[in-house]
């Protein structure tokens, strides 16, 4: 029994590739102050409900389908200020065929990726997300 969990455990560890960008990936650029921001435009992204942010959440189509993979892109600030940071989340279907993502894994997903002091990236079986924070404008 306990050689089956432990095989279980190391199979479900080797379907996540997790990683937080270290500052040498993002020089210089962590979320700081703009983590709770960043949260909540998370929570406007998986919910769909605000026409502004558009949406993460739905449905994601097969393989070479263009729905497969989306991306939201902001920038916060007055344009040549100092202090302008962009965000960017992104979500990829990994597996063949239609899948639904639903608000709370759209949420759990990306916000691992906020708690990440610089932002991150994380494949497990079926999504893949990332959450970035840089200076200026959208990259």
């Amino acid at each position: 029994m306990q050689l089956a969990t432990i095989l279980s455990l190391v199979s479900l560890i080797a379907t996540v590739q997790a990683r937080c960008y270290s500052l040498k990936d993002a020089p210089g650029e962590t979320w700081g102050s703009k983590q709770a921001l960043a949260r909540e435009v998370v929570d406007k992204l998986c919910s769909g409900s605000d026409s502004i942010y558009g949406s993460l959440n739905g449905t994601y189509g097969a393989d070479g389908d263009s729905s497969q993979h989306r991306l939201k892109q902001m920038t916060f600030g007055m344009p040549y200020n100092t202090w302008q940071q962009h965000m960017a989340f992104e979500i990829w279907h990994l597996k063949s065929g239609q899948r639904y993502l639903g608000y709370e894994e759209c949420k759990s997903g990306l916000n691992k990726e906020v708690n990440c002091d610089a932002g991150g990236r994380t494949a497990y079986e079926n999504w893949e997300y990332r959450a970035d924070i840089g200076p200026g404008e959208q990259y």
